[in-house]
């Protein structure tokens, strides 16, 4: 992966960009059961939000392989959520094959269902096939998130069967592929 900085992205009504440790207690105050249930994590800590802040700066800076962006509001100060992009690499055979990135969002509660999660991710798969070496973008949703399966369907993204985790759970696979370049 090639070195990059977090761009800035925006379609007027949200803006994506890095994420900087002062939005660690942001972050904290917006997230709820719900998030912490779908990601299955426990309860997050002001110190393991900074970890994770501190780790998606560090990918951004050395070329990891993970692009998180903090999900703003249009003017790009109030935080309401965040998304990032897992891009597999040669050998990540846990993950996905090379060629493919795996998305995940979140959309604090006061925000939800407005909109904004298929404003972001709209945003991050374009950035993505323009930027990145990746063929497709795949994301995992349980059956009765139907917020987070509607944000999918409007993105273009298709449903493509399930996938039992190790943990038993079941859940549905999602793809977009890489759109064919206008000239063809």
């Amino acid at each position: 992966m090639a070195l990059m900085q977090a761009p800035r992205l925006s379609d007027g009504r949200v803006t994506l960009g890095a994420y900087r440790l002062t939005d660690a207690r942001a972050h904290l105050a917006g997230e709820d059961g719900e998030h912490s249930f779908r990601f299955r994590m426990p309860p997050s800590t002001l110190a393991s939000v900074r970890r994770a802040i501190g780790a998606w700066q560090s990918d951004w800076r050395t070329g990891g392989t993970t692009r998180a962006f903090a999900i703003r509001s249009a003017g790009g100060r109030r935080l309401i959520g965040g998304c990032e992009l897992r891009i597999a690499t040669a050998g990540d055979t846990a993950a996905a094959p090379d060629g493919e990135a795996q998305i995940s969002y979140w959309v604090f509660p006061s925000h939800r269902r407005q909109g904004y999660g298929s404003r972001a991710v709209s945003l991050l798969a374009g950035w993505a096939f323009d930027e990145l070496p990746i063929a497709s973008i795949i994301a995992y949703v349980e059956a009765d998130n139907l917020g987070s399966r509607g944000v999918l369907t409007a993105c273009g993204f298709l449903e493509e069967g399930s996938r039992r985790w190790p943990d038993g759970v079941e859940l549905l696979c999602y793809r977009r592929v890489r759109p064919a370049p206008a000239d063809q």
